[in-house]
């Protein structure tokens, strides 16, 4: 794969899957509230973020494929700056509106997690760039 398409696919993917997961449970709280829960959407209730979860980690654990670039550090950092300063958005309520949707409520919870997504690529792309080049000199 090109530089260029997984660049494009680790800002795409998380984000594409932060709002389809913020639908999801916003839709499954509203069978809730209804009371039309079938075994199916508690199945999916659990295996949703199973396969979002390994998505994830199979994008990250590729970005050491390209973890000598600089262009991969920049990006990480600037969607890590990106997602850490919306996530404190919410302590501001009387600067900036607060979402009245559950939909854009649940995506302001999950925000954290990706900034934490995001900063926890950097560092271990840096520490396993830096343990490599240790073991090339010995």
């Amino acid at each position: 794969m090109k530089k260029n398409i997984f660049i494009v696919l680790l800002t795409v993917i998380p984000a594409l899957l932060l709002y389809l997961y913020s639908l999801y449970i916003s839709s499954f709280q509203a069978l809730f509230m209804r009371g039309t829960i079938t075994s199916l959407s508690l199945i999916g209730r659990v295996l949703i973020p199973i396969t979002i979860a390994a998505i994830l980690i199979i994008l990250s654990l590729y970005s050491l494929y390209f973890s000598k670039t600089k262009s991969l550090y920049i990006l990480l950092v600037i969607l890590f700056m990106i997602y850490s300063v919306f996530s404190f958005l919410s302590f501001f309520p009387s600067v900036f509106s607060q979402p009245t949707s559950t939909t854009a409520q649940h995506m302001m919870n999950d925000l954290p997690w990706f900034a934490g997504y995001y900063g926890g690529i950097l560092l271990f792309n840096y520490l396993y760039n830096k343990k490599e080049s240790q073991s090339h000199v010995n």
